[in-house]
């Protein structure tokens, strides 16, 4: 059987070593999913966010990610 593999980003005004971190420590309770893991630091305009997204949307392929 082909494990699932979820999109996951995590976004953040600073490094995103916290958001990762808690993250992962959540994404640990699913063994059995894959995911593709991605870190978007230093959003700090709006601007910024609206690139974040666009980014996740192309990426995720119509897919819903997590985002954190």
């Amino acid at each position: 059987m082909t494990a699932m593999t979820q999109d996951v980003y995590y976004v953040s005004g600073s490094t995103a070593i916290l958001a990762e971190d808690m993250g992962k420590a959540l994404l640990a309770q699913f063994q059995d999913i894959r995911f593709r893991e991605e870190k978007i630091p230093f959003i700090h305009t709006p601007e910024d966010a609206r690139k974040a997204l666009d980014h996740i949307v192309q990426q995720s392929e119509g897919k819903q990610p997590l985002v954190f």
